[in-house]
């Protein structure tokens, strides 16, 4: 299993991470009993270590899957979430070295989340003392008292993730609403199965919650949607490649969002359109996207969504962003032009090639 290494010596997995798949196969797994789900939270993926290396006190270390270019390893937040990671510390001081993945989440959304884990400590403090701190909500456990899960079954690394969190009396996050106060101490909170969802929600009579009427709920409560992942499946990390650090994406792993991601290749740009105030004359408007479809590179859309200072960037140096990869999020692909709908530009993917980007009608 390839790791990397800390400077101070932790050894960090290279974790793995849902995917998409097409709608027939997304069928056949909501209705196959092989297959649990959990809700997708809007957040940023974080991966906790638990009494492994302490740093500056805190026995609770939390890295984003982020690679930094400084320190070749994924970026260390801890001393952003030391609210966080004292908290962890206090709720966990009692077992040996666990390791737990998850989401972390803010009640303002994703680019809260951004917002108040990035840029220097201090500057992250004072964000979150003005917007509230973020939460982290397990949904894995990797290690358990400096043993590694990975090779055991999602079932029992579920089973003993929700034992030891309950046991600690953690709540499960149920409601998008329950983050709603930024001020409120609990920042560790539990993402629920279907399993749990079934006996939280309706008792004994679990027939009446399935994974439709979980999707329906996830709709309803304010989250993105749900990601499908097979009961029996083990945990197999990300690897190094050429020098580069390769997340792995899991067929047992399967997201179902209420928008979805696509991995597009920049084309070029329209110009702005600027309305009354002027504010952008002269500056692109929008990304005009592709896929390859039959071995050619066809247009199937255009994204905005990106703020003043990418619109700045992408206007001076075109050059950086045509024939890059970039995802693009959008609500549905219109059948009749086979174009994506309503897409909003998230950003360039620097580690797929333009020619993994493939047209695919029945993509879920």
């Amino acid at each position: 299993m390839d790791l990397l290494q800390t400077e101070d010596g932790l050894d960090l997995i290279i974790p793995m991470k849902a995917v998409g798949t097409t709608k027939d196969k997304l069928k056949a797994i909501i209705a196959s009993s092989l297959w649990t789900c959990d809700f997708k939270l809007d957040g940023h993926f974080f991966v906790s270590y638990i009494n492994y290396k302490p740093i500056d006190d805190y026995n609770t270390r939390y890295f984003s899957r982020n690679v930094s270019v400084e320190t070749g390893y994924f970026s260390e937040r801890t001393p952003h979430l030391k609210d966080l990671s004292k908290q962890s510390d206090k709720m966990f001081s009692s077992y040996g070295p666990m390791i737990m993945t998850g989401e972390i989440v803010h009640f303002l959304g994703k680019d809260a989340v951004t917002s108040v884990v990035g840029g220097h400590p201090e500057s992250a403090w004072k964000r979150q003392k003005e917007l509230g701190r973020p939460v982290f909500c397990p949904f894995d456990l990797l290690a358990y008292d400096g043993e590694w899960l990975g090779n055991c079954t999602l079932e029992s690394r579920k089973s003993l993730l929700r034992t030891i969190c309950e046991a600690e009396d953690m709540l499960w996050i149920t409601d998008k609403n329950v983050l709603d106060n930024p001020r409120d101490e609990r920042l560790l909170r539990l993402t629920p199965t279907l399993e749990m969802a079934q006996e939280c929600f309706y008792g004994e009579d679990r027939g009446l919650f399935d994974k439709k009427a979980m999707w329906d709920y996830s709709l309803e409560h304010g989250f993105e949607g749900l990601v499908h992942k097979r009961l029996a499946s083990l945990y197999v990390p990300g690897y190094i490649s050429n020098d580069t650090v390769r997340i792995r994406g899991s067929k047992d792993w399967i997201k179902q969002k209420v928008k979805r991601e696509f991995d597009v290749v920049i084309l070029g740009f329209t110009d702005a359109r600027f309305g009354r105030t002027g504010q952008f004359e002269g500056m692109v408007g929008a990304v005009v996207f592709g896929q390859y479809k039959d071995g050619e590179l066809v247009e199937i859309g255009q994204a905005s969504g990106f703020d003043v200072a990418t619109r700045q960037k992408m206007t001076d140096h075109p050059e950086d962003y045509i024939g890059k990869v970039a995802v693009v999020e959008a609500q549905e692909r219109s059948s009749a032009r086979d174009r994506l709908r309503h897409a909003q530009y998230k950003g360039l993917r620097d580690d797929k090639r333009p020619e993994e980007c493939i047209y695919d009608e029945n993509e879920a």
